[in-house]
């Protein structure tokens, strides 16, 4: 079992917070551990506000990623986003984060390669503007499944499985640390001794009693100069914290079922198997195996998503119609979903239909040009004189390629909008209810752009 410390780094407004964050940095460099230390932009010039290149100089020896620009003050990105369309939503998480990246990739001499989700503000909106900004890593992705790696509009993901914090009501370090063991063990079980783990703390609360942004949960708009320092422990209960920490870490890290892992790591994993290209052959096992169950597909003993698998069919259907032959290889690329689909449009079911081949290859020409890293599949494509939804033309493309090269196709009756995996987690997510949204808000428009992101979606 692989587990990941990851910390939340973002309490801008509580002073005592940077004496805790040098004391968990110290403590992992103390065991030889690596943590994922995400630092909020604001959070991070605070730090030099206030003198303190001692923290700075601490956690510059583990991985820094990123954490938002100002956390939870508003407007929060799916706020933001909801009265956006795709592409003025993408700039202005851009416009509102690229001094934050820019301050990190100052003080640290490096950039941040991975991003954690603040307070469930998520929307696919961030992670295609992490992606232009060099980020290719995302920590506690709500939509990704429990233990497993999976990537979404480009970027490798993972999911938080527990914090520290939920054991700091124990009387005694040895109750927290026996308590939260027992837990790690219950976790081993569930993933059968494999998998990832993502171990996270905010560092500011072994030392606070409450969380920074209180003000702002539930839509609260506090200005920025009325937040108020969060109340403190006493100094004996943050000690014992701390304690249980140390004791924690050097168990964990002792034992021989345990994999102590990083973002950094993993993606070096993830880049060492990372497949720029695939055969052609294996292009039309994918075609056929979408046929069957329109959802990410496996290849060649990996995965592919459906807007991987849209790009590859398009780029040899294109370079049919231009040589003559398919190819033998094809570069995959990372294409965005469908976007700005109304809700009659993701709920639209079409029945699939086979095209000719000659207007099959022909509408891939037009498309070809428009279809690269980043770039967004088009809602409809005219294919002989007909529209079709993506989908549609996902299945007529695929029928088209497996029919020319000899092999059989078998087209479900009807397809629609959106892939099977659209109906799990990427339809259960919400914002209402949660910790920064007043109940009132439930961002329709990006909920819609969630669930059409399934596209996009592939577990590995």
């Amino acid at each position: 079992m692989n587990v990941i410390l990851s910390f939340d780094v973002e309490d801008f407004v509580t002073p005592q917070a940077d004496d805790a964050l040098l004391t968990w940095a110290g403590i992992l460099s103390d065991l030889a551990l690596t943590g994922g230390f995400a630092l909020v932009g604001e959070r991070l010039r605070s730090l030099w506000r206030r003198g303190r290149t001692d923290v700075i100089d601490a956690i510059a020896g583990h991985e820094i990623g990123y954490h938002s620009n100002y956390h939870s003050l508003h407007p929060t990105y799916p706020v933001a986003a909801d009265g956006l369309a795709w592409d003025a939503a993408v700039r202005w998480v851009v416009e509102r984060d690229r001094s934050g990246i820019e301050d990190i990739r100052e003080t640290f001499g490096r950039g941040s390669f991975f991003y954690v989700v603040p307070g469930n503000s998520w929307t696919p909106h961030v992670s295609a503007a992490m992606g232009r900004l060099g980020v290719r890593v995302l920590g506690d992705l709500p939509l990704a499944p429990p233990f497993k790696r999976c990537c979404a509009l480009g970027m490798l993901s993972l999911r938080y499985a527990m914090s520290f914090e939920q054991y700091y009501g124990a009387s005694s370090a040895g109750q927290m640390r026996e308590a939260m063991l027992r837990d790690i063990g219950k976790l081993s079980e569930e993933c059968d001794g494999e998998g990832y783990i993502v171990l996270y703390s905010h560092p500011m609360m072994a030392v606070t009693e409450e969380y920074w942004d209180t003000p702002l949960a539930g839509g609260g708009a506090a200005p920025r100069e009325e937040l108020k320092p969060a109340k403190l422990r006493p100094r004996g209960r943050a000690e014992e914290i701390f304690r249980f920490v140390r004791s924690f870490l050097e168990e964990l890290s002792s034992r021989g079922d345990i994999q102590m892992t990083s973002y950094g790591r993993l993606l070096e994993e993830f880049d060492a198997s990372r497949v720029k290209e695939v055969r052609f052959e294996e292009v039309l096992d994918m075609a056929a195996a979408i046929l069957g169950k329109f959802d990410y597909v496996g290849a060649g003993g990996r995965s592919f998503a459906p807007s991987e698998v849209f790009g590859l069919l398009v780029a040899a259907a294109q370079i049919r119609r231009t040589s003559g032959r398919f190819p033998k290889d094809l570069p995959v690329r990372s294409l965005i979903h469908p976007v700005d689909m109304s809700e009659r449009e993701l709920a639209d079911r079409r029945r699939c239909v086979k095209a000719p081949l000659a207007a099959c290859l022909e509408s891939a020409a037009a498309l070809a040009e428009e279809i690269d890293d980043g770039r967004t599949i088009p809602k409809s494509i005219v294919v002989g004189g007909a529209e079709m939804t993506a989908a549609q033309y996902l299945m007529a493309l695929a029928c088209a390629l497996l029919e020319e090269s000899g092999r059989e196709a078998r087209p479900p009756e009807s397809v629609g909008a959106l892939p099977d995996a659209a109906e799990g987690a990427f339809s259960e997510f919400k914002y209402n209810g949660t910790w920064l949204f007043a109940p009132e808000f439930r961002g329709e428009n990006v909920l819609r752009e969630v669930r059409a992101s399934s596209w996009t979606y592939k577990v590995l």
